[in-house]
């Protein structure tokens, strides 16, 4: 998760959406869906942190607001637990 979404400790990121150019810019704009293992592991922080970043990055997708768009932007999120 840290390094998927550039986090910090503080659950910040560091990355810029408005450099396209970045790898991880790129790749997260083009996510459509997130597949998340040992989520029992994250914290509500990591949650929101996430969450707001996914925002970002579909905002940035799509150019504006969606409709169709909840908490994670677009991206389908699945997540798994033993």
């Amino acid at each position: 998760m840290h390094n998927t979404f550039d986090f910090d400790g503080s659950y910040e990121s560091k990355l810029d959406f408005s450099k396209t150019s970045s790898d991880k810019v790129r790749a997260l704009i083009s996510l459509q869906v997130l597949l998340l293992d040992e989520v029992s592991m994250l914290d509500v922080d990591i949650w929101d942190a996430m969450s707001k970043i996914l925002s970002i990055a579909d905002h940035a997708r799509h150019r504006g607001f969606r409709e169709e768009a909840d908490e994670y932007g677009s991206v389908h999120v699945l997540s798994l637990r033993q």
